[in-house]
């Protein structure tokens, strides 16, 4: 649909008229009942290629059942309403409505960065976050390591907060730091405020729309990516390369190369499926091969084979390019020549011998977790965090003058007015930053020495570390640890399968 240039009057004049229209209808005593042919709607009712004014008159005249298209229940409340009128309206002039609010529900988003708006950061190479939306008002997805879900409250106009969240106990230890990034997830998702989608693209707006999720997401079927990867590893001769790639979550590429006197490389563009070929591109003793058994797909596979070096294969920004992180540290993978065993589901992860997750309290120091361990004779991986931020209310006064006390402090990185955690209307809150090297005590000090100001919460990510202890006695030592004072929890050491 082409970009609606309409000026701020305009707007105001005519939106507003058609709300007071709706606001009007509100007593009319039924509205009416929507027909067999009204499931689903894509909201152009005049069907002329386009969503205009003239659509949202036809759902407003069907209303008062003078007028009706076969499909005009655009929002699927299952009546004929004001509101739908008001949902086409809406879409005309670019704004969120309900028809992008039916395009969240029911898939998988796949989350490519986040942050500031406009200094997002990418997700951890090998890490994958996703969200899925369903209508009963529940969302789930992985958050890198562990799988979360809670409930979400959306609107048609674009407001969306998501509540509830809880998640399984896991600890992933690779890639380095994927669970200092799934904290900030779900912390980012918390605080969501409203949703804007474009087509096969989410944005969830966080942190009082000063920073942004982006997720991306297929259409139609879904792409399992475990049959590729099982292909990329049993492919022959892909000693020198063997990668694999998604473009724009409809598609895969497969690119693999080998020291092989015959077929020593193949650049593969396939649909959703590996028996779905779209265009090839292989060695052979008569030279190369190129097929485009999709012709629609000649071009981007010709940009992809020129660019193959390429972070994004030389594809603009109008694609998505996804790396399957698949192969190990040099970027290739030995031969397989056996049968590939898939890893158990991860809702039955398996325990690593002779190790245990220990997860000491906040107060605790990696001084403090060290001795405990060693007095022990054991050794162990620390997992602390280096950094953590402490939420205060202002109880008066000005919130500026106490950020600016606060930022002289040596143990303070940064202090800003950011948010209302708690909801309270009309309060004032500040996140406290501290350094690396601050302990809670040195912080809570510090608060506790400004009288107008009071500690809200404490944001730290978990203190915990892998303990090495002999095959075979590891709940013996698991009933040692949480003995301790220091030690929240102990158990054993589970492993997330990709």
């Amino acid at each position: 649909m082409k970009k609606r240039f309409v000026s701020t009057a305009v707007y105001g004049a005519v939106y507003g008229l058609a709300t007071i229209l709706i606001a009007l209808t509100a007593y009319i005593p039924s509205a009416r009942a929507a027909g067999t042919g009204s499931a689903v709607c894509n909201g152009d009712l005049n069907n002329d290629g386009d969503i205009t004014p003239a659509d949202a008159l036809i759902a407003f005249k069907c209303y008062f059942a003078s007028e009706c298209a076969e499909c005009a229940d655009i929002n699927q409340d299952g009546g004929i309403t004001p509101a739908d009128a008001l949902c086409l309206f809406r879409k005309y002039l670019g704004l969120t409505s309900c028809l992008d609010l039916r395009s969240l529900f029911d898939k998988q988003w796949k989350l490519q960065s986040f942050g500031v708006t406009g200094e997002e950061k990418p997700l951890l190479a090998g890490s994958q976050i996703t969200i899925q939306f369903s209508k009963d008002n529940t969302c789930e997805g992985t958050a890198g390591c562990n799988h979360y879900f809670g409930t979400h409250t959306p609107s048609d106009e674009g407001a969306l907060s998501i509540r509830g969240i809880g998640c399984t106990k896991m600890y992933c230890l690779s890639p380095q730091g994927v669970m200092e990034q799934e904290m900030q997830y779900l912390a980012a998702l918390s605080t969501v405020c409203s949703f804007e989608i474009n087509q096969n693209n989410l944005r969830l707006l966080y942190d009082n729309k000063h920073k942004v999720l982006n997720f991306i997401t297929s259409q139609g079927s879904y792409i399992n990516i475990d049959e590729f990867i099982q292909l990329a590893n049993n492919s022959p001769c892909a000693d020198r390369e063997n990668k694999l790639y998604v473009i724009d979550g409809a598609m895969v590429f497969h690119s693999r190369e080998g020291n092989c006197a015959d077929w020593s490389y193949s650049r593969t563009l396939f649909g959703k499926t590996p028996d779905e070929i779209v265009c090839s591109l292989s060695d052979s003793i008569a030279g190369p091969q190129k097929h485009y058994y999709d012709p629609n797909h000649a071009d981007i596979f010709d940009t992809i084979i020129d660019n193959l070096s390429h972070p994004t294969l030389g594809l603009d920004e109008s694609h998505t390019v996804e790396d399957i992180p698949f192969r190990d540290a040099s970027g290739s993978l030995p031969v397989i020549t056996d049968p590939v065993i898939p890893p158990p589901p991860p809702d039955r992860p398996q325990a690593v011998p002779g190790e245990i997750i220990v997860v000491f309290i906040e107060d605790a120091t990696e001084e403090d977790a060290d001795n405990l361990v060693k007095s022990h004779s054991l050794s162990w991986r620390s997992n602390f965090p280096a950094m953590f931020s402490y939420w205060v209310k202002v109880l008066n006064g000005s919130p500026a003058d106490c950020i600016d006390e606060l930022e002289k402090e040596d143990i303070v990185a940064w202090a800003e007015r950011r948010g209302n955690p708690s909801g309270e209307e009309g309060a004032s809150y500040i996140l406290i930053q501290f350094n690396t090297g601050a302990t809670v005590k040195a912080a809570q000090e510090l608060i506790g020495s400004f009288e107008n100001l009071e500690i809200s919460s404490l944001n730290m990510p978990q203190k915990w570390g892998v303990v090495t202890v002999p095959a075979g006695t590891e709940q013996h030592w698991i009933e040692t640890f949480k003995k301790s004072g220091m030690v929240k929890n102990a158990e054993m050491n589970l492993i997330r399968y990709p």
